[in-house]
């Protein structure tokens, strides 16, 4: 295909995220902590100017312009004040931020390997003794969601008994 019709194409888009990947990976990746999602999004924002500023390639270029915009949607969302107020929250959450994360990544760890990875574990033992009950707490009802929507999947497929050797 002749790459002008390409260009066409994907000029009004942002080939990088869809909009949905964008509000649930980016910003929830961060849940109820807006301060940090506010931090990601600021961050991306000052990195996409800079590359902007130097960037001659009209197809990159076309590509940082419309994740740009998609950034500027959100942040037109907020005043300058309310995300000033949502990155002051950062440090007064973040034992909870880290203890929901790390909760989040072992749970994840234990459906996909069957046990919490080394790196998350090290994280985990430097939380407070509350923050280490939080962590486990994340953990176990993420898996347990996990594990129960996985089963009634299975069960309304009619994989009612799962091959030797499949992870469950």
């Amino acid at each position: 295909m002749d790459m002008t019709i390409v260009t066409r194409l994907l000029s009004s888009q942002c080939t990088k995220q869809s909009r949905w990947e964008f509000v649930n990976f980016v910003l929830e990746e961060h849940g109820e902590f807006k301060g940090r999602a506010a931090q990601a999004v600021l961050a991306r924002r000052r990195q996409l100017h800079e590359l902007l500023s130097h960037t001659a390639q009209e197809s990159l270029r076309t590509d940082l312009v419309n994740e740009a915009a998609q950034l500027d949607q959100w942040l037109d969302q907020h005043t300058e004040q309310e995300l000033a107020d949502m990155l002051a929250t950062i440090e007064d959450q973040e034992a909870d931020y880290w203890a929901e994360r790390l909760g989040r990544e072992a749970a994840v760890d234990l459906m996909s390997q069957g046990k919490v990875s080394k790196e998350v574990m090290s994280r985990a033992v430097l939380l407070s003794e509350e923050g280490y009950r939080k962590f486990a707490e994340t953990c176990g009802s993420v898996s347990y969601v996990i594990s129960t929507t996985s089963k009634e999947v299975e069960m309304a497929q009619g994989y009612a008994t799962m091959p030797e050797g499949m992870p469950r």
